[in-house]
Order: C-alpha cells, then structure tokens, then sequence
C-alpha cells in the first residue's frame, strides 16, 4: 500500500506494480517480473514461465517445444528456450524430455512422432533412419530393424523383403 503526503488513509498497489513500505507511490514490476495488487515487491516469474512487458499481474507459460527452468531471474524471466532436436515438451515446462527410441523429435517440438514402417530411431533422436538394405521394419515406433530371412532382400528403407527370384 502507499499514500500521498496529507491523506488519511492508504490505497492500494495495482496489479502489475510495487511499493515499498512508507512509500508514496507505485512503480511498474519490470520485464521478467510480476506483481498481485498490494505488492510491497515484484517477483521473478516461476519456472516453465515468462513474460515481455512492464506492470504484469502474472506470468505466460512457455510454449510446447520450449522450456524454462530458472525462477531466480537467472535469464531475466523474460524468455524460454527451445528443446533441441531429439528432445520435447509441453507448455509450462521446466525442462526437456528426450525422445524414447522408435521416437523422433524436431527441434521446438511439443511432443514425440512414432518412426514409420521403415525406419527406427535410437534415443534422443532428432529424425528416423530407414532401415539398411537387406533388413526391414513393419511396424511403427520400433527402435531397429530385422534383417531379411534367407532367400529374401529389401532395398533401403523397406517395409518388408521380397523373395528373390531364381
């Protein structure tokens, strides 16, 4: 709460702003920050949240595909970052979560692709691998590949194998 010099009584700090005890006015919570109404102090925004402007009453949460794991103010509050390929999240994250194998991850992604017929990936991967020629995969989300019975054969990247021909 705050007052001018001469009033009778105090009124109080809007949302978004601060002041201090014995104060005679309000300033704005600064980037990074927020403030509720009466606030004698503004606060970092929590992890897996932000915000850009001055005189916020609360915090954005970051977006799926990003992450902020800092509630110190150790990046200002004022940006999240972005997962790297082979890793995801969801809005309001802390962290990254790597990708399980028969997975991928785009970087930025807000969740985690099965692998097609055809490929298969490790974990923390970033994009699928197609099978080598001579093995296969015929299923989805798988985290290698079969290699082709005798008397049978595939080209790279291949669903299944072919009987060979005599």
């Amino acid at each position: 709460k705050y007052s001018y010099k001469g009033v009778t009584y105090c009124k109080t700090t809007p949302a978004g702003y601060y002041s201090p005890a014995k104060s005679s006015g309000y300033t704005a919570c600064p980037v990074g920050k927020y403030a509720y109404s009466g606030a004698g102090s503004c606060t970092w925004c929590p992890a897996g949240r932000y915000n850009t402007k001055t005189a916020m009453d609360s915090c954005l949460a970051c977006a799926g595909g990003t992450y902020n794991p800092y509630s110190d103010g150790t990046n200002g509050g004022k940006s999240c970052s972005t997962c790297a390929a082979g890793k995801y999240s969801a809005e309001g994250s802390t962290t990254c979560t790597t990708c399980a194998a028969g997975k991928y991850c785009p970087a930025a992604s807000s969740d985690a692709f099965e692998c097609p017929t055809g490929s298969y990936s490790a974990d923390g991967a970033g994009k699928c691998t197609n099978c080598a020629a001579g093995t296969y995969q015929g299923s989805t989300g798988q985290a290698s590949c079969t290699d082709c019975a005798a008397g049978y054969a595939s080209a790279s990247g291949a669903a299944s194998c072919l009987v060979c021909n005599e």
